[in-house]
């Protein structure tokens, strides 16, 4: 299972602690030069990259036709069109005018065949978001499925990100629908991604801001004791990163690592 490391914006070096990859996030591309020069190197460097309109942050969300734009300038190994948090109606519509868009560009040679679809699924219930996950599992043009920290915890009536998605993750598995990879979107307890079994394909990767964000509150995660997550503040982009921190840094985004190749002792 690939991680992806996701740092504030004076450094985004940090981002390079990951699987060769990085989580590219549109709302940042839009407003800062050297966030849009560092992509472009990357994107150059052959790291698998997302695109996201910024959904599960705090602050701006880039419309779908704002999406794509990027989509076309970046053209990243896979985007994620515009979906709205706990509404599976707007995200199949914003997907299927995403897809359609795709499809013209690439008729006309504007988007290379390397970008594929990341699709996250919606519903205010649980039976709303499993016709939303299934129509995308269904769907040629996506490539893997994205797995929310809000949307599930919500759909599954548990509070707990870590306990929602794995619960449903064994749901999928029991209904034989773990048939597309999956990317966990955020993470609440990095000890979720040890319940998996984390060889199985379906089981592909997760982006975190938290072994950062835990680390400059002086938190070493595997030597928390019982786990408290630290809500992202809606200024972490802002966030200063002291040499001081890097080696916690290092620690924690090696412990989620560990987590994620079920080799946690």
């Amino acid at each position: 299972m690939k991680i992806f490391v996701t740092p504030p914006m004076n450094h985004l070096e940090l981002s390079e602690l990951g699987d060769k990859n990085f989580y590219i996030l549109g709302q940042l591309y839009k407003r800062d030069e050297k966030y849009r020069e560092y992509t472009k190197n990357a994107v150059k460097q052959g790291r698998f990259t997302i695109l996201d309109s910024g959904v599960g942050d705090e602050g701006e969300v880039l419309t779908n036709k704002e999406l794509f734009k990027l989509t076309l300038e970046i053209q990243p190994n896979e985007v994620i069109p515009l979906d709205v948090l706990y509404n599976k109606e707007e995200t199949l519509n914003n997907f299927n005018q995403f897809l359609n868009w795709m499809k013209d560009a690439r008729r006309k040679g504007f988007l290379y065949k390397r970008t594929s679809i990341l699709a996250c699924p919606q519903g205010d219930t649980y039976e709303d978001w499993m016709e939303c996950y299934r129509y995308f599992l269904n769907n040629d043009f996506v490539s893997c499925i994205g797995m929310s920290k809000k949307a599930i915890p919500h759909i599954m009536k548990n509070p707990d990100i870590a306990e929602a998605r794995t619960l449903l993750v064994a749901k999928l598995e029991e209904q034989d629908l773990l048939r597309k990879p999956l990317h966990f979107l955020g993470q609440g307890n990095p000890i979720e991604f040890k319940c998996y079994n984390t060889n199985h394909h379906a089981i592909r990767s997760t982006d975190s801001c938290y072994p950062i964000l835990s680390a400059l509150h002086g938190v070493e995660i595997e030597k928390e004791g019982v786990f408290k997550r630290i809500p992202t503040p809606p200024d972490y982009f802002e966030k200063e990163v002291k040499e001081e921190d890097i080696e916690l840094i290092k620690k924690n985004v090696d412990y989620l690592r560990r987590c994620c190749t079920s080799t946690l002792k």
